[in-house]
């Protein structure tokens, strides 16, 4: 059962994080995007309000694309939960790691032998 368990967390941890990395690509993109449709109409000397129902359109795309990821963000913070729900702990929980005073008291020197 917890094989099962964590077979279907791995599954569902690489698809979640490859979705949620998409939606920082897609915001990214279209804010580029925005940058690059402004500059090239001060590049053009064109009138100031040349395309600007694309540029609305496209902000208001990326304005969805930042509300998305928000969203992916705080599916997230549940996911965690989840995974504690289901008896799965050793994957990234929120426990606080223990002390590592003193692993590394002595430095040893590494010596060749011949």
């Amino acid at each position: 059962m917890l094989k099962e368990r964590r077979q279907a967390n791995d599954i569902v941890t690489r698809d979640f994080l490859q979705a949620e990395a998409a939606t920082d690509r897609a915001a990214t993109q279209a804010a580029q995007c925005m940058v690059t449709m402004l500059q090239a109409r001060q590049t053009a000397n064109l009138p100031v309000g040349t395309g600007i129902e694309a540029l609305r359109l496209v902000s208001e795309g990326a304005s969805a694309l930042v509300k998305a990821r928000q969203s992916f963000v705080e599916a997230h913070r549940i996911l965690a939960d989840v995974r504690a729900e289901i008896g799965i702990t050793g994957y990234g929980d929120s426990s606080e790691c223990p002390p590592t005073e003193g692993t590394l008291a002595t430095p040893h020197r590494l010596a060749a032998v011949a």
